[in-house]
C-alpha cells in the first residue's frame, strides 16, 4: 500500500520549509488544514513528504498503527471509541492522496493541493 512518509528531500526549495519529523515516519493530515503534515508518532510537522510503497501495511494495519499512535499521544482518551473511527478515516484519506502519486515522489502542499516537488 502507498502511504505518505516524512522526508527531508527538497527541504530548502521554499523559504518556509521545515521538517521536525524523523525521516520515514508515517504522516497524517492536520485537522486545521495547514500546509504541512503531522508525524503519527512524534506529532510534529513537516512541509515535505514522500509517497512510499509499504508492503508491510494494508488498510487495516495502517489504521491500527495510526490508532496506536493516537492512544499514546492522547492517553486521557485512549478508550474513546471515536479514536478508532478517526484513525480509520485518517488512514483512508492519507492513502488516497498517496495513491495519486508514484512511489518516491516528494510532495508538499500548495494552497489546498498536494503537488510534486522538483527532484534535487
Amino acid at each position: 500500500m502507498r502511504v505518505l512518509v516524512s522526508t527531508e528531500k527538497t527541504q530548502g526549495q521554499k523559504k518556509k520549509d521545515f521538517c521536525f519529523v524523523p525521516e520515514g515516519e508515517l504522516l497524517v493530515q492536520p485537522s486545521d488544514g495547514g500546509p504541512y503534515l503531522i508525524g503519527a508518532e512524534c506529532f510534529k510537522a513537516t512541509t515535505t513528504f514522500a509517497a512510499e510503497e509499504r508492503d508491510d501495511l494494508d488498510m487495516g494495519s495502517y489504521a491500527a498503527a495510526l490508532l496506536a499512535a493516537r492512544r499514546r499521544q492522547w492517553a486521557f482518551a485512549a478508550d474513546d471509541p471515536e479514536l478508532a473511527a478517526e484513525a480509520q478515516q485518517e488512514a483512508e484519506d492519507t492513502a488516497k492522496v498517496a495513491a495519486a502519486f508514484d512511489a518516491g515522489t516528494v510532495l508538499s502542499i500548495v494552497g489546498n493541493k498536494y503537488v510534486a516537488r522538483k527532484a534535487e
